[in-house]
């Protein structure tokens, strides 16, 4: 019998959950698959967990080992070594929701599409479910640009490979080592090889929401990496002749992405912090989405506002204000939770 579903799992330093991570796969309700653990050099002791988790299942579980090259080359070799029909990709720290694959595969007998994207969970340390998802779309077959012109410009479509099920049609000839983008720049590569996309809004992945800061979980110089994302992006529009008018569009989403740039570079422990904003000015990228100031939000306005107008000393206080403020209602919505809890339990 031919395996349908091969669920590749990267994993780095992914001890504390990687146990729940393939559990939630050997207890889905249907059985027709395989898992491909591919520890990515860990430092932890997830390469032992791997192992024993094949041994343990041997006819389920494979654990392939490299050394450290990021999660786009440990999925790409999960992809390599796959023998199913179809690829699901779980993050070593998330979970696949109960019965998905049985929901998948339901729908791919039914529709026989090339890829179907689903909805997320986000979840706590815990597994206690945050908040219920907002669908994108309607029910049903949707069309390979409609998806994609929305994909590339929503960060709620950014990570198509944990949020999808995937014919097994195409190889990926390159790899890249981002701090971010890693999982948007292999969306848009996968989409070239997609004709037919099934949106089922419905939540069938579970993802682990970790509530501290993103710009206290990269480096100052990731903005290094925004700025290849966008250029990528761009000259992939370019060269699929998908319009100027989806460049615009898309440098109009771009312009949020500087935000969160900014605000790592201001809260970043360096001297250098002038000289980097600076620099990230002077991108032909960055200058082309100062048009979009006006439209944006506060919360980006502002701060788009002070680096445009090069008044990079209020940026970095405002910014250390902006992110202090955050931390509090971070640090209030959880002894509002915790009194909740215990108020209940009574």
């Amino acid at each position: 019998m031919s395996v349908m579903f091969s669920v590749v799992v990267p994993v780095y330093n992914a001890e504390k959950y990687l146990v729940e991570c393939v559990e939630s796969i050997t207890e889905q309700t249907f059985q027709n698959y395989e898992i491909i653990l591919v520890d990515d050099g860990s430092t932890d002791k997830s390469a032992q967990i791997c192992d024993e988790l094949a041994i343990h299942n041997p006819l389920k579980i494979r654990s392939i080992h490299q050394s450290n090259n990021g999660q786009f080359s440990a999925r790409k070799t999960g992809i390599e070594h796959a023998r199913g029909k179809y690829l699901v990709f779980v993050d070593a720290d998330d979970m696949l929701g109960e019965n998905a694959l049985d929901y998948l595969n339901q729908i791919y007998t039914e529709q026989n599409v090339d890829m179907i994207v689903y909805m997320l969970t986000p979840v706590d340390s815990k597994n206690v479910k945050l908040r219920s998802s907002r669908s994108l779309f309607n029910r049903g077959l949707l069309s390979r640009d409609v998806f994609l012109r929305r994909m590339i410009c929503s960060e709620k479509l950014n990570s198509i490979v944990i949020k999808s099920f995937i014919r097994k049609k195409y190889s990926l000839d390159q790899n890249y080592r981002l701090s971010y983008g890693e999982d948007f720049v292999m969306s848009l590569m996968i989409m070239d090889d997609i004709q037919t996309v099934w949106y089922e809004p419905t939540e069938l992945y579970k993802y682990r929401y970790n509530s501290v800061s993103m710009t206290h979980m990269r480096d100052i110089y990731s903005y290094k990496d925004y700025l290849f994302v966008a250029e990528y992006t761009i000259q992939y529009i370019r060269t699929r002749n998908l319009g100027n008018e989806l460049i615009e569009e898309y440098l109009k989403h771009f312009a949020k992405i500087i935000v969160i740039a900014l605000s790592q570079i201001c809260l970043g422990k360096t001297q250098q912090r002038s000289k980097i904003l600076a620099e990230l000015n002077e991108n032909i990228i960055v200058r082309r989405c100062e048009q979009y100031v006006s439209s944006s939000w506060l919360r980006e306005r502002l701060p788009l506002s002070l680096f445009y107008n090069q008044r990079y000393g209020l940026l970095v206080v405002y910014e250390q204000i902006y992110q202090r403020l955050i931390t509090w209602l971070v640090l209030l919505k959880r002894a509002v939770s915790t009194l909740s809890n215990c108020q209940r339990k009574k």
